[in-house]
């Protein structure tokens, strides 16, 4: 499965930010890369850079083949387990370092051993200028969340995986359902359970029914990457190292109590309850800066989170908002929210005022802290609304029949039968009349519920209608470029 926050080009322009170098061509290594949702389609898109990965499993390596197999996708796939890594890495057609090492939903998730294993592979794999990776549960958040896990656990049994999955759901509502909601046990179950609802049964299994789930405390982490040369560089999200959506006086009290960047980080974790950290590391010898200075943001992209509220009004995805009354940032801002979900150029809004090109980039950076845009160090190409003659990403158009594709964005897009059929037409040779007429000729139909299929000329009708409206729902999506 994609993972968006693990995307290179997203996580090397966080590292930019403190001062890690963004190499010119990528060396990616994933650890435990399953059946290769996440690494495959990025080496499909990025056929220049080097991509390996492995995993322990067998059918997942095989799954991962073959889908590489179907995109063309330059990638080095091994089966491998974790405990021999650090050493069996070691081949001549393999890169003498990485770059960039991603190990999603590992290290909370394996024996101390394997532990031990990644930060020797990552003590030696890591290349001089290097990043890493590393996901996890952490405290104090999970310790209440690990605690329901125990007792799903003992519910789920043994057996099939779906058939746990669905003793543990079925036993999430019940407790809900037992417990007042007046009563503060019965309030957090009720989080809980909606949490469990919106999460995929993945996440379930993974993380709630897993029997290993180590949650760590990021000042002990921190401590044990020192112990293999490694120091912190910061969360792939901005907004968990930053205080910025606390009240006013909850961030002065916090910065009152002083301490080192990770103190500070630690300290905002015990406040927000955090249960989940996405840390990245690099080699404690390179140089880093925590001012935040916004001349690393040259030559970067910027893709928006944000929507319009109305004049000078902006809301973030996640809901926190910014006003503005300056027209300069309004219409910045506005072109943000028009070309989402495809990156800008930060260069090309800075030029918009190249008279106050400063202010500009602090502004910029300051939403990035807020959650507000993503910072990239490569455009991708994503187009907000489709053209005249609209272009499929080229991931998404190879693996349409399979009803669901990975988005360049990092998501699952499911598609209906119409969107089976119409993604791969996307080739920018076709008009929407074209698009419907192929569709017509290629013997695609529409049935009504219990009337069989509609008329041509109402198919016609419908198709008229309905393929725009799927043009621009795709592009939303991140599955059309320009």
């Amino acid at each position: 499965m994609p993972i968006p926050e693990a995307d290179p080009s997203r996580l090397f322009a966080v590292g930019r930010l403190f001062g890690v170098p963004v190499p010119e061509r990528w060396r990616v290594l994933e650890v435990g890369c399953g059946a290769g949702g996440h690494l495959v389609p990025l080496s499909a898109r990025h056929p220049d850079d080097v991509w390996v990965g492995f995993d322990r499993a067998t059918l997942p390596i095989q799954q991962a083949r073959g889908l590489a197999d179907k995109l063309g996708a330059p990638v080095t796939l091994q089966q491998l387990d974790l405990l021999d890594a650090p050493d069996a890495l070691s081949r001549a057609e393999l890169p003498e370092a990485y770059d960039l090492i991603i190990a999603h939903g590992v290290y909370s998730w394996v024996p101390d051993a394997a532990r031990e294993a990644l930060w020797r592979l990552l003590a030696r794999w890591l290349a001089p200028g290097g990043m890493a990776y590393l996901s996890v549960n952490c405290l104090p958040g999970w310790g209440l969340r690990g605690t329901l896990g125990g007792m799903l656990r003992f519910v789920a049994g043994d057996g099939p995986p779906d058939e746990q999955i669905g003793r543990a759901r079925a036993f999430v509502n019940l407790l809900a359902e037992l417990v007042p909601a007046s009563d503060p046990y019965g309030a957090w179950l009720r989080r809980e359970q909606r949490l469990v609802a919106q999460q995929g049964d993945s996440w379930v299994f993974h993380d709630l029914l897993a029997p290993t789930n180590e949650p760590v405390w990021l000042h002990e982490m921190v401590a044990r990457a020192a112990t293999h040369g490694l120091q912190y560089v910061g969360d792939a999200k901005l907004t968990a190292m930053l205080p910025d959506r606390l009240p006013a006086e909850a961030q002065a009290r916090i910065a009152s109590l002083g301490g080192s960047q990770v103190q500070q980080e630690q300290l905002l974790d015990f406040v927000v309850a955090r249960s989940f950290r996405r840390v990245l590391l690099c080699r404690d010898d390179l140089p880093l800066s925590r001012d935040l200075g916004t001349d690393a943001l040259r030559g970067m992209w910027a893709r928006g989170q944000l929507v319009g509220e109305g004049k000078g009004r902006f809301r973030s995805l996640e809901g926190d908002e910014l006003s503005t009354e300056s027209p300069l940032l309004q219409d910045i801002f506005g072109e943000l929210v028009r070309r989402r979900p495809g990156s800008v150029a930060i260069d090309e809004l800075v030029a918009r005022a190249p008279d106050d090109a400063a202010r500009v980039r602090q502004n910029l950076l300051l939403a990035a802290s807020r959650g507000l845009l993503e910072l990239r160090v490569r455009g991708d190409g994503l187009v907000g609304a489709p053209g005249v003659r609209p272009v499929a990403e080229g991931v998404a158009a190879v693996l349409a029949a399979q009803g669901e594709v990975p988005s360049a964005l990092g998501q699952r897009v499911r598609l209906d039968e119409l969107g089976i059929r119409l993604l791969p037409l996307l080739d920018g040779t076709r008009d929407v009349a074209t698009l419907v007429r192929t569709l017509i000729d290629d013997g695609f139909h529409l049935q009504q519920r219990g009337a069989g299929a509609v008329t041509p000329d109402a198919l016609r009708g419908w198709l008229e209608v309905e393929v725009p409206q799927r043009l621009r729902s795709m592009a939303r999506a991140g599955l059309l470029v320009g």
